[in-house]
């Protein structure tokens, strides 16, 4: 019986490991299942987040992309009001040229139309004097040329 019983005791610690190494098999199988599953959940996440980030970076492209249409934009009104108010002020100045040489020829205009005045009224002075005396000449030689043809006139007799 001692042998019967060593040789059930033998079976049972067979069993037994025979069980244990199946236990540690499904645990080792399980394992490497747990192990394949975490990689395949990390490789899902790894995509995941490549395709968020190229989510992203199409976002943030875009974003870039209407911002820096819209500092384009803005730079364009920015140089064009800049170019109109050069303009306007271009525009202030030539007309304030243009009204100061107006008046600075009417100025001259003034003046020349008062010396011309002046000069003309000399010259009619001028003219009036010269008239009178050869007026004066022409009566006086008048006189003159009565008194000989008087006198002339007075021989004859």
């Amino acid at each position: 019986m001692d042998r019967v019983k060593a040789s059930s005791v033998i079976e049972l610690a067979g069993a037994q490991k025979t069980a244990a190494l199946d236990k540690l098999s499904a645990l080792q199988l399980a394992e490497q299942r747990h192990g394949e599953e975490l990689t395949a959940a990390l490789n899902e996440a790894d995509a995941i987040r490549e395709a968020d980030l190229l989510e992203l970076e199409g976002s943030l492209r875009e974003e870039m992309d209407g911002v820096e249409a819209n500092l384009r934009r803005e730079m364009k009104e920015l140089r064009d009001n800049v170019l109109r108010e050069i303009e306007e002020q271009w525009m202030v100045k030539m007309e304030m040229q243009e009204i100061s040489l107006l008046e600075e020829m009417e100025a001259q205009e003034a003046n020349f139309a008062k010396k011309f005045q002046e000069q003309e009224d000399n010259f009619f002075k001028q003219f009036e004097e010269q008239e009178t005396f050869w007026q004066t000449k022409v009566n006086v030689l008048k006189e003159m040329l009565g008194e000989k043809g008087s006198f002339q006139e007075r021989e004859r007799e």
